[in-house]
């Protein structure tokens, strides 16, 4: 996995109000997305989706040449795997006091092709692996959940950053307050002093322990945390 995760939530074309997607139906995929058919002039099928990124405070916003996860990938990301000691929160101990939670609308379209792993150098120049420009995708069997990646070649082709309507949507939250609004959800201590105590380990811990429990409570938390934010939320037109 890398340093800089993103977690995905795709939406079903219910979402749309208008005659933008009003000639859009469902079908059944073998994909973990929900597919959407998007009737356009090159007849492309796509799909919509939520997309949640941590990082750096001064890394690049956006999902350019970065990997991408659902609610379980990243959450497993920033917290460990259930029944872990926490000493695997990565996310938690490396971003908490100077990172970001972001929340992206991107449109993946077919044909999707091999994951590729994305990640930084030590300038903050990200690059994914592969050599085709297909948004791809993979179910990762360390966190449980699945990861995609977004090489800068297709941007605009094979997958954007606008939802239905060619509007980008983003919004920011500090890594600090989505991680202690997880610990509150969870009746943990997820304070700065507890994780600067221990590297973030037993908030993690804690966390995870109730995730292996009743993981719906957790993910309500999380989307809980943006709506309660949207004062932090740009919309507009590209």
């Amino acid at each position: 996995m890398t340093s800089s995760c993103l977690i995905l939530l795709l939406l079903t074309c219910a979402s749309c109000s208008n005659a933008s997607c009003s000639n859009a139906t469902e079908e059944n995929s073998t994909s973990p997305s929900t597919r959407i058919i998007r009737h356009n002039a090159e007849q492309h099928t796509s799909y919509v989706a939520f997309v949640f990124n941590i990082r750096s405070a001064s890394a690049p916003s956006g999902v350019t040449n970065k990997n991408a996860g659902d609610v379980q990938g990243d959450l497993n990301f920033i917290f460990g795997s259930p029944g872990e000691s926490g000493a695997s929160a990565r996310g938690c101990y490396r971003y908490y006091n100077s990172g970001i939670v972001s929340r992206n609308y991107v449109t993946i379209f077919d044909p999707m092709g091999a994951y590729q792993h994305c990640n930084h150098d030590s300038r903050g120049k990200y690059t994914c692996d592969g050599n085709t420009p297909n948004a791809g995708y993979q179910h990762d069997t360390h966190t449980g959940g699945f990861w995609y990646s977004f090489p800068s070649s297709g941007e605009g082709k094979y997958w954007s950053l606008t939802d239905y309507f060619g509007h980008v949507v983003a919004q920011d939250i500090e890594a600090s307050q989505m991680i202690q609004s997880i610990g509150k959800a969870a009746r943990c201590d997820c304070s700065s002093i507890s994780v600067s105590r221990d590297s973030c380990s037993s908030c993690a811990k804690c966390v995870m322990a109730v995730v292996a429990r009743n993981p719906e409570s957790i993910e309500k938390a999380w989307m809980s945390s943006f709506q309660s934010s949207l004062t932090n939320e740009t919309s507009f037109v590209v």
